[in-house]
């Protein structure tokens, strides 16, 4: 045995030393005889030889009792399988001779190297401490064999000294006894960290700490023990401490089993000191028991710490997904808000290259003004170049690998030198770079953690956790509605010139289709950069949260009112249509503000349109409804804007007090590639919007057939840069000076017009509507179309003569005027397909 300790501390495994007993071996002698007891113990001898590896071994020690020795055990977890093995050769009967058979079973107590002991002798007795245990415990025990466990002193439970361990009689024995709590603590740790480190998967958890670190752990170690022995100490107090530590413990990567282990060692190294001491008996068994029930208080507390640690980060991944009309920069602040007020995380850093291939945060927490200043001091970001130090980090690693790669030591990981300094200074002593993932699956981002403690980021469960945040956060920035995320450097210099100056509004007039004069135009933002660069909304907007869209719109409405007070004075008198958030309405001071600008302005409230994007920001609930109802009775207009674009309830527009609409001009976009679709459903858009007595606005109006369309499907208005172009307040008065009436269009000139108009006509709803589009073959606009493009006397142009002789005859053709209808809409698709703009 003292060679398998030697072996055991030299490659630095776990060795077991087990003592087995045949349970009720002494009753089978009396009754068979001594030479049937000797059957069935070389028989087991054969059955154990058959099962036996190389660095098991067995002796028997005398009687019915063998001693065990497994060398080369990585954890005491490893002891199941081997004991099942064993269990194994009893199952099955052993032979008394003559035919008869006896069943048996077997106890065992086992002692560890160097967990319970690291003498040869002592570990014997250990074990056979454990057997007595087992044994006197077999009615009652679950398994067959016991761990020795530190209670066990010469085969027996200490004494029941009935002392509260808090209590004042523990408080003056520990006094009594305070002289040796301090003499035992230097050695006490030495020797704790000196076996823990013996045990495999802990020994990977130390191996990560720097000299520093180390000596700092003892410390704590130390002062936890002082603690466990101090006489003023509470159970609460001291369930806090260990709460505390179970929390380092989850993050470092220790596991229950390990606290369990530590226990056990705790138990024994302290037994040792204190059996091996001088004080009395009575002292000895005393503060031992003492010890015994503080520990099991402390070592609950860290099984709470670690289990609610866990438990915190996986309650982070099972969060609700945002509404899907949240603000990005408002999503993702409050995503990285919460994730780092994870324990133990220090930084999170959302990176993205840019063209030159540094990495850049787009969103952070915590670290921007670290890591600009770490920038400003010469600091040097991660770039996709492998040839540069600054290329052989974690993050750019993971970009190319798409794989999460983590570092257990950031101070001292060469990989991570250029950031060393930065690390430091933060406090982060481990990182992990995971990968972020877009809708097709290709890598898009890469989020950094950095770790209060080393080794954070290795635990199996950490791994697991980092998994489901790489899906969750893929998941959030593939969201449809979700503006693109720009650097945050971009992001901030953006925020910051468009409420210093560098807000401009101008504005597009909404041209009349049916004619005279556009009766409003809408107030559009810009940001005017420092070197004169101008950003559409389209870029700028998905920087703003809620709180400074809010300071967008009221900065807008007063720069908008000053124009129109300028436009007033020279006698050009115009309606003023304004984007507002729909969350904005809710707002407790948003009637009052409103009502105290368009006081001051002089501005009459029915000039005024507010245009509210339909989204699910448009909640139907009581303020939202009541702020609508007000603003209507004031005169002011409500516009639902972008309507088709998904997120309209046909109960809201029906319900709340819309005065107009605007349909969504993303739609109008696709009428060359699906033609006769998107005009059917900007048709049907327009006339629910007539049905419910609402001007309609159609937006996106680029081309002269875009226009058409608008036009010929009924809709009140136009806006696009076909028609007017978005001008500064100094141009709109020169632009409305020059401006010729709108003149209604009698003729398509492009196919996709002779489409629509050929919808509506298919489509009538009133008889008014009749009277317009249910024309004669020679009074049809689509008549016309047809000779101006030489296509009369061709089978669309024959088509279209068969169709109107067909309405001709009434009700009594209505399925071959239906079928007509449509092979004349096939027709026009095609000719729409092969036209150019």
């Amino acid at each position: 045995m003292s060679e398998a300790v030697a072996r055991a501390r030299r490659t630095g495994s776990l060795m077991a030393v087990c003592m087995l007993d045949l349970d009720n071996f002494k009753a089978l002698n009396d009754l068979n005889g001594h030479a049937a007891g000797d059957l069935v113990l070389r028989q087991l001898a054969e059955r154990f030889r058959r099962i036996q590896r190389e660095e098991e071994f067995l002796a028997r020690m005398g009687g019915d009792e063998f001693v065990l020795v497994l060398e080369g055990l990585r954890g005491p977890e490893e002891l199941v399988p081997v004991f099942e093995r064993i269990r194994s050769i009893i199952l099955s009967p052993f032979a008394l001779g003559e035919g008869h058979l006896a069943p048996l079973d077997l106890s065992a107590g086992v002692a560890l190297y160097p967990l319970d002991g690291d003498d040869p002798d002592l570990l014997l007795r250990r074990a056979d401490n454990a057997l007595y245990t087992s044994k006197i415990q077999k009615s009652s025990r679950s398994v067959w064999w016991k761990r020795w466990e530190a209670r066990e002193m010469a085969g027996e439970n200490p004494p029941e000294y009935g002392l509260d361990p808090y209590g004042p009689e523990s408080s003056h024995f520990l006094e009594r006894t305070d002289k040796f709590h301090f003499m035992a603590a230097e050695e006490f740790i030495r020797d704790f960290y000196e076996k823990l480190r013996l045990i495999p998967r802990t020994r990977a958890i130390i191996d990560c700490l720097s000299p520093e670190e180390m000596e700092h752990l003892k410390d704590r170690q130390k002062d936890h023990l002082t603690l466990l022995l101090s006489v003023s100490v509470t159970r609460d107090a001291l369930f806090r401490a260990g709460y505390l530590m179970g929390r380092t413990h989850a993050l470092v990567g220790v596991d229950r089993s390990q606290i369990d282990e530590s226990y056990r060692l705790f138990q024994s190294i302290f037994q040792e000191k204190v059996f091996q001491s001088g004080l009395p008996k009575e002292e000895k068994v005393g503060l031992f028991s003492i010890f015994l029930a503080r520990l099991k208080d402390d070592t609950e507390g860290q099984f709470k710490g670690l289990e609610s640690t866990v438990e915190a980060y996986h309650s982070f991944l099972g969060r609700s997904l945002p509404a899907s009309g949240s603000l990005m920069p408002d999503v993702m602040a409050e995503e990285m808000e919460i994730l780092g007020q994870l324990p133990g995380i220090r930084s999170v850093i959302l990176f993205r290259p840019d063209r030159e291939g540094l990495f850049v945060p787009v969103f952070s927490h915590q670290t921007p003004e670290e890591y600009r200043e770490f920038l400003m001091a010469g600091g040097e970001h991660p770039v996709l170049d492998s040839g540069q130090p600054q290329g052989k980090g974690l993050i750019p690693q993971a970009w190319l690998d798409g794989k999460i790669m983590s570092s257990p030591t950031a101070v001292s990981d060469p990989r991570l030198k250029p950031w060393i300094i930065l690390y430091e200074k933060m406090g982060i002593r481990s990182t992990v770079a995971i990968p972020v993932f877009d809708i097709q699956g290709k890598i898009a981002y890469v989020l950094h953690l950095g770790g209060e403690y080393p080794g954070q980021f290795e635990s199996e469960w950490m791994r697991h956790f980092c998994e489901g945040l790489s899906r969750r956060v893929t998941l959030l920035l593939s969201r449809p509605g979700l503006l693109p995320v720009l650097p945050e450097a971009t992001s901030r210099h953006w925020r910051n010139r468009l409420f210093s100056g560098g807000l401009r509004m101008v504005y597009q007039p909404v041209i009349n289709l049916l004619g005279g004069v556009p009766p409003k135009v809408e107030a559009l933002a810009r940001l005017e950069m420092e070197d004169g660069q101008t950003i559409l909304p389209g870029n700028f907007i998905g920087v703003l949260g809620e709180q400074e869209l809010d300071r967008l719109f009221w900065h807008g409405l007063a720069q908008a009112l000053t124009d129109l007070r300028g436009w007033d004075s020279q006698g050009l008198s115009l309606g003023l249509s304004v984007n507002a958030p729909p969350f904005i309405l809710t707002q407790s001071d948003f009637l009052p503000r409103l009502r105290e600008q368009l006081r001051k302005s002089g501005f009459s409230p029915n000039r005024l349109y507010l245009e509210l994007l339909e989204s699910l920001q448009m909640e139907m609930n009581h303020e939202f409804v009541s702020s609508l109802q007000e603003l209507s009775r004031l005169g002011i207009h409500i516009v639902m804007d972008d309507l088709g674009s998904g997120y309209s309830s046909l109960d809201r527009l029906r319900s709340l007090p819309f005065d107009a609409v605007k349909v969504d001009q993303s739609l109008i976009r696709n009428a060359r590639t699906d033609p006769y679709r998107t005009v059917s459903f900007i048709g049907m858009l327009v006339q629910l919007g007539r049905d419910l007595d609402m001007s309609v606005v159609v937006e996106g109006l680029e081309f002269l057939e875009q226009v058409e369309i608008a036009f010929f499907l009924g809709a009140h208005f136009g806006q696009g840069f076909f028609l007017a172009t978005p001008m500064s307040a100094e141009n709109v008065p020169e632009w409305y000076g020059h401006f010729s009436r709108f003149s209604p269009i009698q003729t398509p000139k492009t196919a996709l017009g002779a489409l629509a108009l050929h919808w509506k006509s298919t489509h009538v709803g009133t008889s008014l509507e009749s009277a317009r589009y249910r024309l004669s073959l020679e009074d049809c606009p689509n008549t016309r179309f047809l000779e101006e493009k030489g296509l009369s006397g061709l089978p669309i142009g024959l088509l279209h003569r068969k169709l109107h002789e067909l309405r001709t005859r009434g009700a009594s053709s209505v399925s071959a005027l239906r079928a007509m209808e449509s092979e004349f809409s096939s027709e026009l698709v095609r000719l729409i397909l092969q036209e150019k703009l």
